[in-house]
């Protein structure tokens, strides 16, 4: 293997930062790399506020697979974790002699960015989605975004080299801040997912996962749904997994359109692929997404998957091959869609097929191999700040 030739033998330490108080998908995605770093040999550690306990399983995963979690035992919302965090990098990055600090967060990679500047330890900074674009979609006041756009300054003159979680995320830093950003796809537990059998349950599901906030486009799904049921398909059930702020208006929708009798509402569950085993098809009609783990996961488990034609999901979903793409916010060609999928079982298993493929190269082995070589052109090359020549971003961009 070309990683392994090329490190000689030699075991990286890797410096990740994690908010145990909210785990989203980019959280996640780091979490996955960490494991994926730890079945290369490296040694990866986490440093992290003090986890809330829904996720004490996920982090107790963490430490299953050779990843040192260090907890501040402190609420991510206080002020003193953060002091805890700056000089905790500096403390952890040079008695453990860490080779890379690499951050997800735009906060975190102020704080931790700053720190290991002072440790002298280069950074890595992955861009997990445009900051300035998820604040248009929470209303977000001219303070807050300016407030943002600072902080998203400073963590790229930070980093030393800077990564996106897609090339269409990768593509859009460069043309719209001029930051010479690489795509490196994020990871999934793809041992996890794939192990997920069957064709779902007796009667038809249509599983969501995700935050129940507007930038993930739910309302259009239960319009779908209504679309469904209006042509006669009312036995098709729609479980949304996850929890957030729009929840009541969407349960208020629901009822609005005559389909709150085939909605289920789940809340935050920790085991995703017990409801993958049950459903379908996958469905994510987000409005903006950078990569769209959920899709990525549902495919390993065989699933296929309808989403929405916006940012990473085209990198994500095969138009025909693994599922299918829609224009976002289109609920009557998003329930045609469905209505095609949920008519044809051949289809679904065609699809599910190549989807469970195809979704091996989101595996956190491979991921975890990919940001090696990325670890290893820093501590060859030097450090400044992200500079890429053309030939070298071409060697990361995935095709």
């Amino acid at each position: 293997m070309v990683v392994q030739r090329r490190m000689g033998g030699r075991k990286l330490r890797i410096l990740f930062t994690s908010s145990g108080y909210r785990v989203g998908g980019a959280t996640m995605a780091m979490m996955h790399l960490a494991m994926g770093l730890a079945k290369l040999g490296h040694e990866p550690l986490i440093l992290t506020s003090k986890p809330a306990p829904k996720y004490s399983l996920l982090f107790d995963r963490l430490r299953r697979a050779s990843v040192r979690v260090i907890s501040s035992g402190r609420d991510y919302r206080s002020i003193l974790y953060w002091v805890w965090l700056f000089f905790k990098t500096i403390q952890t990055a040079r008695a453990f002699g860490v080779d890379v600090v690499h951050c997800h967060g735009t906060k975190e990679t102020v704080v931790v960015g700053a720190a290991a500047k002072l440790a002298r330890k280069p950074v890595l900074y992955t861009l997990e989605g445009d900051p300035l674009i998820e604040l248009q979609f929470a209303a977000a006041g001219t303070i807050s975004r300016l407030f943002m756009r600072v902080l998203l300054s400073l963590g790229i003159w930070l980093a030393d080299r800077v990564a996106a979680c897609s090339n269409w995320l990768a593509a859009h830093f460069r043309a719209r801040y001029r930051v010479d950003a690489v795509g490196v796809w994020n990871p999934i537990d793809y041992d996890r997912f794939s192990v997920v059998e069957g064709s779902g349950s007796a009667s038809p599901v249509v599983l969501f996962v995700g935050r129940l906030e507007r930038v993930k486009g739910v309302e259009t799904l239960l319009y779908a749904l209504g679309e469904l049921k209006k042509a006669g398909r009312g036995d098709v059930v729609l479980c949304l997994v996850g929890e957030g702020g729009l929840r009541g208006h969407l349960e208020r929708l629901s009822k609005e359109l005559g389909v709150n009798g085939n909605v289920v509402f789940t809340g935050h569950v920790d085991d995703v692929a017990r409801y993958l085993e049950r459903s379908w098809v996958f469905v994510l009609p987000s409005l903006y997404e950078p990569f769209g783990m959920a899709a990525a996961e549902a495919s390993a488990a065989g699933r296929p998957v309808i989403a929405s034609s916006v940012g990473g999901l085209r990198e994500v979903v095969k138009e025909g091959g693994t599922g299918y793409l829609f224009r976002p916010g289109d609920y009557r060609e998003l329930s045609r869609l469905l209505m095609r999928v949920l008519d044809d079982a051949e289809l679904r298993r065609r699809l599910g097929e190549r989807g469970r493929e195809y979704a091996k190269e989101f595996s956190s082995k491979r991921i975890a191999e990919r940001y090696t070589e990325l670890y290893l052109s820093i501590l060859t090359h030097g450090q400044g700040q992200g500079r890429y020549s053309e030939r070298h971003d071409a060697h990361w961009r995935h095709t």
